[in-house]
């Protein structure tokens, strides 16, 4: 455990050694009903970009790029630490479902892992 001081308050900054960074890569594929619009796929990236923000404050991750390949599916590739290849794709698929649920604007059909890197 880091303890640093920010105006006069001390803070501990939980590390645990054992996470790792991985590059998730998966293919989203959304519910045809209700239709995807274009700006319900221009809103989903700026809102996972917002969430990883939030989830990873004090890490120096990569922003999710998502990338619109169908009507209604989208390659996402982003970082996550996790202690190991399958609990990385568990995050990434949770944080994609999550996010679209969340907006409110994409239901999603199947979230598929296509590739893991460290």
């Amino acid at each position: 455990m880091k303890v640093f001081g920010i105006a006069g308050i001390v803070r501990a900054l939980n590390v645990d050694p054992g996470l790792r960074t991985f590059k998730v890569t998966a293919r989203m594929t959304a519910e045809l009903y209700p239709p995807l619009t274009n700006v319900s796929r221009w809103n989903f990236e700026p809102a996972l970009a917002a969430t990883h923000r939030a989830d990873h404050r004090t890490s120096h991750l990569k922003a999710p790029t998502v990338l619109w390949d169908q009507v209604h599916a989208a390659i996402v590739t982003m970082q996550c630490q996790a202690k190991d290849p399958p609990a990385a794709a568990e995050i990434a698929k949770s944080i994609i479902r999550r996010t679209a649920e969340f907006t409110g604007e994409i239901r999603i059909h199947d979230i598929r892992v296509l590739s893991i890197s460290p």
